[in-house]
């Protein structure tokens, strides 16, 4: 929910959904795909699969540029990852280092705990708490 906002600085102005498979008593989703359209012109495709050969792959379109990026949420903290970007002049592959995404996260949260800066982490998750409900309320249509 969080990679479009984090992209494109908002929430998506449209969303669609579709669950290719649920799992467990709770009908967990272990399978979808997304399309999400942002303004300008602006998308995001996701293709997610636990129950499938492994899929978590991100695709962000512009006007200017297409972003792709395998494992975009589930690189190991180890492993060196490759986002493939496109535009109107050719291509290109950026490197991107080993990292640990979850530590990353959780040390941005607890800056903004020791700064005070509620607002800006509150309005994050305001924000993707949305996007996770239009993304349900889309997947059960």
């Amino acid at each position: 929910a969080a990679a479009g906002r984090l992209m494109f600085g908002q929430e998506p102005t449209e969303v669609a959904c579709r669950v290719l498979a649920r799992g467990g008593d709770d009908g967990v989703e272990l399978a979808f795909s997304t399309l999400q359209t942002f303004s300008s012109g602006r998308s995001l495709v996701g293709h997610f699969g636990f129950d499938t050969a492994y899929r978590n792959r991100l695709e962000i379109l512009t006007p200017e540029v297409a972003v792709e990026v395998d494992r975009a949420f589930t690189t190991p903290p180890d492993a060196a990852n490759a986002i493939r970007v496109t535009g109107r002049d050719g291509s290109l592959t950026v490197d991107v280092p080993p990292a640990d995404a979850f530590r990353e996260y959780l040390n941005s949260v607890l800056g903004c705990i020791a700064t005070g800066d509620w607002v800006a982490l509150t309005a994050d998750l305001w924000a993707d708490a949305r996007t996770i409900q239009r993304l349900r309320d889309a997947a059960e249509e």
